[in-house]
């Protein structure tokens, strides 16, 4: 129903009931053909336990890449993203062994970009800025830091142009009118029927 509404970005993660998201849209979407949405899952932050919540390592990273996969039913993904990389304990653990880990995952065609979501800016700017890993996605809840975000921009434009494409790419990734999956404005009455599909999702149980 969401899909018909024209809502065709699917965004996901471990954390999300701890793979069970991931299960359930492996199994919703099972029959829908791949070219009809988006999706974008996460990799670092993983279990409830404090202990187990956060791992950035490089083998972590990329076999939790692969178990999302798994978990979805799908070959690849359009971005794989670092979820809250403000929690790891330095940005160079990042720059060292998460991002080289998902490098390799999208020179394996696993997965199409290279993503993070978190809150704060002036981390994922100082991300983008070192980084010698292309980053093609982000996405974060920053309605207050207006001012961060054209420092952001502004960092991505002055940089290589790997991360000047980074701008490009989130274009074409989000609203491109070439592509049959283009984004679409979803008419407010569609909302009580992406609700209903929510719930037949909760209602599943899987094997």
């Amino acid at each position: 129903m969401c899909l018909k509404a024209g809502v065709n970005l699917i965004d996901t993660s471990h954390w999300y009931g701890q793979g069970r998201s991931e299960r359930l849209l492996g199994h919703a979407l099972s029959d829908v053909p791949r070219a009809a949405y988006y999706i974008t899952t996460k990799i670092g932050r993983y279990e409830k336990d404090a202990l187990g919540m956060f791992d950035f390592s490089y083998e972590k990273t990329y076999q939790a890449a692969l178990d999302s996969l798994k978990r979805l039913r799908l070959d690849c993904v359009d971005s794989m993203q670092i979820h809250d990389p403000e929690f790891c304990p330095s940005v160079d653990l990042l720059l060292e062994q998460t991002l080289p880990a998902l490098q390799k995952l999208k020179e394996e065609g696993k997965v199409r970009f290279v993503g993070m979501t978190g809150y704060p800016l002036a981390v994922q700017q100082e991300i983008i800025t070192r980084s010698g890993v292309g980053i093609d996605t982000s996405l974060s809840c920053a309605a207050q830091q207006t001012s961060l975000w054209q420092r952001l921009r502004e960092s991505v434009q002055s940089s290589s142009s790997s991360l000047s494409s980074w701008v490009r790419k989130r274009r074409s990734f989000a609203s491109s009118s070439a592509s049959p999956r283009r984004r679409q404005e979803v008419p407010p009455p569609h909302a009580q029927h992406c609700a209903l599909a929510v719930n037949q999702l909760l209602s599943y149980q899987p094997h």
